[in-house]
């Protein structure tokens, strides 16, 4: 990072500090990563880049989907840093992420994954579907409320996408489940 993009990047992070739903999102993307997606491999050894791409990938649907929305003058690549930096300091934890259990609904959703793979293939099909289901079944039951302006197809296209995004992590560390 160039000392201009530093400088950027600290407004920015002030930008984000002042909205409520993106500063909301973005952390709560970060403590789910931190807690079910740690930056090692299955074998315990590190592997920074397998959780700062899971970062990138989960923003960048965030964004896409209506999920987080990048105030005046702050762009997607500073909403990445600012959620890849409290993933990474939420990543040292002594083992106390564990007890609040932020990545719950990564690990639901890569139980999706785990059902719909076979011989090492996920069928997406099957997967997206299930996904499709259980956002179906979860806002019809109350357990998920989704805020006005978005849709449940906005919902659902973000945990396909964030499906994909815990495939390539689970690939990279050599993980069989988060």
């Amino acid at each position: 990072m160039t000392l201009a993009q530093y400088e950027a990047y600290g407004v920015a992070v002030t930008d984000i500090l002042q909205t409520n739903h993106t500063y909301l999102t973005l952390t709560g993307i970060a403590s789910a990563i931190a807690d079910a997606m740690p930056p090692t491999n299955a074998n315990g050894s590190a592997n920074q880049s397998a959780q700062t791409s899971a970062v990138m990938q989960i923003v960048a649907a965030a964004v896409t989907n209506g999920l987080a929305t990048a105030p005046t003058g702050v762009t997607e690549q500073q909403m990445q840093w600012f959620s890849l930096d409290m993933a990474t300091a939420m990543s040292d934890n002594d083992g106390y992420m564990s007890l609040m259990t932020p990545g719950v609904a990564l690990r639901i959703l890569d139980s999706y994954i785990v059902t719909a793979t076979s011989g090492g293939t996920v069928n997406w099909t099957q997967a997206d579907a299930s996904i499709a289901n259980a956002v179906s079944s979860f806002i019809s039951s109350g357990l998920i409320k989704i805020p006005s302006g978005m849709t449940s197809a906005e919902v659902t296209a973000f945990l396909e996408a964030t499906a994909k995004a815990i495939f390539t992590y689970k690939t990279a560390t050599a993980r069989t489940s988060l």
